[in-house]
């Protein structure tokens, strides 16, 4: 079920903004393969450092010798990444290594690709892209079949519960969709009535026109001026429902929250409910794992 909001209460929000955006990305770190892809993964990585005024480095784990190393120089070099940016090459366990590299540079993004668009999630997620996600402590962006001629990211779809994660990320998202200078945004909340994944399941379920009114109130503190909200929506099913809904708006890029309400949810969607061919994923997938998912004090009550 996809319900959508009035177009003159959409108007009204666009011009809130107590809620401070966030500058995100700030430090990029760009995992590069020793493929024929890592060119195109490099130029549409950097682009997008380079918009937002972040700091980029590449990191590859494998064999550290002189073929490796002029391999992924002359893909640096087919990007146009100036030979000044930082490449490391790493031996080890790709999860240890992942964490390290993020811990100690300060990592708030890491950018990695996944092979194609037409294929099922869960074997996205069962790859190193997969790997990447659930061990880097910091958002992660999946690039889907990056090109070195980069288009912009021009649609977002953004799934947001009522948390501070979800606060964090849009604050952030919002810079990040300033810089790429995005024009179509579709702001969604992904929830089931029977309380399949409610940390407090007792409560009785919450009608989708009061579900609507919160999806109002939380984002109406952010300032939308100069940008498009084309639509506010809920999704009525057991997850699943942004990666469907962002394919039917051609969205450029989904963005994910991973909170601490919606972690245990996420796990057992990843793990059982997104074997299903999709028929064709957005660009770019953002699974932003901010500082805090702890609900707060007032979306407790609300919840």
């Amino acid at each position: 079920m996809y319900a959508s909001v009035a177009q003159t209460h959409m108007l009204h929000m666009r011009h809130g903004g107590s809620h401070a955006e966030v500058r995100f990305p700030q430090r990029v770190l760009v995992y590069l393969p020793r493929s024929p892809r890592a060119a195109a993964l490099a130029a549409e990585a950097w682009a997008i450092a380079q918009g937002a005024g972040a700091e980029c480095q590449f990191l590859f784990i494998g064999p550290h010798d002189d073929d490796t190393r002029h391999d992924l120089r002359r893909a640096l070099a087919r990007a146009q990444v100036p030979s000044s940016v930082p490449l490391q090459i790493r031996t080890g366990k790709l999860r240890r290594v992942i964490r390290q590299v993020v811990q100690k540079h300060g990592i708030d993004l890491v950018i990695t690709d996944t092979t194609s668009r037409h294929t099922t999630f869960l074997r996205h997620l069962c790859s190193t892209a997969g790997q990447i996600v659930t061990a880097a402590p910091c958002s992660v962006l999946l690039l889907i079949e990056p090109a070195l001629e980069r288009r912009p990211l021009e649609r977002f779809v953004v799934s947001v519960d009522f948390d501070d994660s979800s606060r964090t990320m849009l604050g952030s998202v919002l810079h990040w969709g300033r810089c790429e200078q995005a024009e179509q945004w579709h702001l969604i909340h992904e929830y089931d009535p029977s309380g399949f994944y409610s940390l407090l399941s007792r409560l009785e379920p919450e009608s989708p026109s009061r579900r609507m009114v919160r999806l109002g109130n939380f984002i109406r503190p952010f300032d939308w001026s100069g940008l498009h909200i084309h639509r506010l929506c809920l999704c009525n099913k057991h997850g699943c429902d942004a990666i469907w809904y962002a394919e039917a708006v051609r969205a450029d890029v989904l963005c994910l929250p991973l909170s601490a309400r919606r972690q245990a949810f996420w796990e057992r969607v990843l793990r059982f409910r997104l074997d299903v061919d999709v028929p064709a994923l957005p660009r770019a997938i953002l699974l932003f794992r901010g500082e805090s998912g702890r609900l707060s004090d007032e979306d407790k009550v609300a919840a």
